[in-house]
């Protein structure tokens, strides 16, 4: 999207880019990435969730996607159920999903969590058999 390294473009529009993968598993291996969020709101009432959409509009989002940092340093095991994410002993949210980082060396996760955190908060996750760890909320991608 900023054009920083070369693509073997497909296509391309206002919304998606579309290019071959630099390291395709199979012949023929494309990546569709949009350009941004886009979601029409002037469409039928019958289209399945948009009342439900347009009723998120006029209220505003209640919760958004960050990224969770956890401390320590030992790799937990993959998680793929929710978990919940506490601040001062309150539910604000849920760690979706969590894996370990090579990269960074922690284990990271993603958080479905209310308006109100930013990145830079500290929150606290309710592991399974009770364990609680500390996190902190950052941006995503993972840099």
């Amino acid at each position: 999207l900023r054009e920083e390294i070369p693509c073997n473009k497909i296509y391309e529009d206002d919304f998606i880019l579309s290019f071959h993968d630099i390291n395709p598993q199979k012949k023929i291996h494309a990546l569709i990435i949009p350009k941004g969020k886009y979601i029409d709101l002037d469409v039928a009432d019958d289209v399945v969730g948009i009342k439900a959409l347009r009723l998120i509009k006029a209220q505003g989002p209640k919760r958004h996607q960050l990224g969770l940092a956890l401390e320590g340093n030992i790799a937990d095991p993959l998680s793929f159920h929710w978990e919940d994410i506490l601040v001062d002993g309150k539910k604000v949210g849920d760690m979706t999903q969590c894996v370990w980082s090579p990269r960074l060396k922690r284990n990271i996760g993603y958080a479905l969590i209310s308006c109100s955190c930013k990145v830079g908060d500290s929150v606290t996750l309710l592991r399974s058999a009770g364990r609680e760890i500390k996190a902190s909320l950052v941006d995503l991608p993972f840099l």
